[in-house]
């Protein structure tokens, strides 16, 4: 087991604390994100419903809010302000008419893109520099170290299958399958 508890150094290096230049990525990756997506208009928590919408279209709101571990209101609420803008529309379930499904629009599908489109360019900005076998090295240790994490906490990974970012499902690129 290696020691990680190194001494802070203020702006990180090598004698900085692993966890708090995790924590610290993570806080600023989520600063740059919420500013993105406020550029185009989209409030807390709405980019991962468009994305959890387009893995499973036509998703009932009770089970939406199951997905995102929030009270069905909430749900209800958000997707209000969502179908005013127009990005999604309420249906009742052709299956079960006491149940309203949630699906994209054609402007919801746009508003997908450009949020892929930003995440793109914040991990642009986030790698750049990087050398080849130090993005080979990422891609490795990450997925162990959020491993270890969840099986520390007795293998409950409170986000399901949603994969380790957190902007819902994201699309293909270049070649991997955004997990």
């Amino acid at each position: 087991m290696c020691d990680n508890k190194k001494p802070t150094g203020g702006t990180g290096g090598e004698d900085a604390r692993i966890d708090e230049l995790l924590m610290d990525t993570a806080r600023l990756m989520r600063q740059r994100a919420r500013m993105r997506m406020e550029s185009i208009g989209l409030m807390h928590g709405q980019g991962k419903i468009l994305g959890i919408i387009r893995h499973h279209s036509d998703i009932c709101q009770a089970d939406l809010a199951e997905r995102l571990n929030i009270k069905p209101p909430t749900v209800s609420v958000t997707l209000n302000r969502m179908v005013k803008n127009g990005w999604v529309e309420r249906a009742p379930d052709p299956r079960d008419q006491r149940r309203i499904i949630v699906r994209l629009t054609e402007k919801g599908i746009g508003q997908l893109d450009a949020i892929d489109a930003n995440f793109d360019a914040i991990e642009d900005e986030l790698l750049n520099g990087l050398a080849e076998t130090e993005l080979e090295a990422l891609r490795s240790i990450l997925p162990k170290m959020r491993k270890n994490l969840i099986d520390a906490a007795g293998g409950d990974n409170i986000y399901g299958d949603m994969p380790p970012h957190g902007r819902g499902y994201h699309k293909k690129r270049n070649g991997d399958d955004g997990t």
